[in-house]
């Protein structure tokens, strides 16, 4: 970029021989950048966001305790599947966490590709939803294919559920911090370090707990196996594409 200074001029030398100077680089080049909640894209997906949870409120009070406690106890997870209100309570619940965990995800950079970050501004949010959307999808591919036809197939199920108990809690857990960093008025640099740390803790807790669920009925290789193909691949794939893309 060219330097600054030459577009502050005082008036003697912007005008020189008779001929005022002018910019040479195009001001297409300079365009004006708007804080994220001036979009109003941002701000129509925010609204929508709240209607949404408000329209899933009494969903999410009645499985709260139970996805809660699914993140110390693993037999949680069985009780929830086990239930269809909890079931269908807590399946409303995770779709209404996905458009703001994507918000938060686009303000604070969560997912810095490059295949994003070269689009127009107003458009990230949407774009990182799909991209969130495109990994869930790839975690129910490598489920499918991994899943076991015949046999007990109750832990894989409540195993793979477990991530969306896991998810509600952490996206509440993401809304509470970034209330919390905008009231301090913390800078992003920091916020991306507290975000990173709130997931990785969330996220080893969730690798616990899987381990745990999938231990009961298996043995430890076949435990291994399970995590190393249906959690760590579809992870690895993430941060490469975050690295890469």
């Amino acid at each position: 970029m060219a330097d600054s200074t030459y577009f502050i001029r005082p008036a003697e030398e912007a005008f020189k021989a008779g001929y005022l100077q002018m910019p040479t680089v195009p001001t297409a080049d300079f365009q004006t950048t708007y804080p994220w909640a001036e979009y109003p894209v941002n701000t129509i997906l925010v609204v929508a966001s709240i209607v949404f949870f408000l329209f899933v409120l009494d969903s999410f009070l009645h499985c709260a305790p139970y996805v809660f406690r699914c993140c110390t106890m693993p037999r949680d997870n069985f009780r929830i599947e086990d239930s269809v209100p909890l079931v269908r309570s807590r399946n409303w619940t995770f779709f209404s966490t996905l458009l703001p965990f994507s918000l938060i995800a686009s303000r604070y950079g969560f997912f810095d590709l490059d295949l994003i970050m070269e689009q127009p501004t107003e458009w990230k949010s949407l774009l990182v939803y799909a991209f969130f959307l495109l990994f869930i999808l790839l975690r129910f591919i490598i489920y499918k294919i991994a899943t076991p036809m015949r046999g007990n197939l109750e832990p894989y199920r409540v195993a793979h559920r477990s991530a969306m108990n896991f998810f509600i809690v952490y996206t509440i857990f993401l809304l509470v911090t970034t209330a919390v960093l905008k009231l301090l008025n913390v800078d992003l640099s920091t916020a991306q370090q507290v975000f990173l740390w709130e997931t990785t803790i969330i996220y080893i807790l969730y690798l616990l707990v899987k381990t745990q669920i999938f231990a009961s009925s298996y043995g430890l290789l076949r435990t291994f196996l399970y995590l190393c193909g249906l959690e760590l691949l579809p992870a690895a794939a993430l941060v490469a594409a975050i690295l890469w893309l």
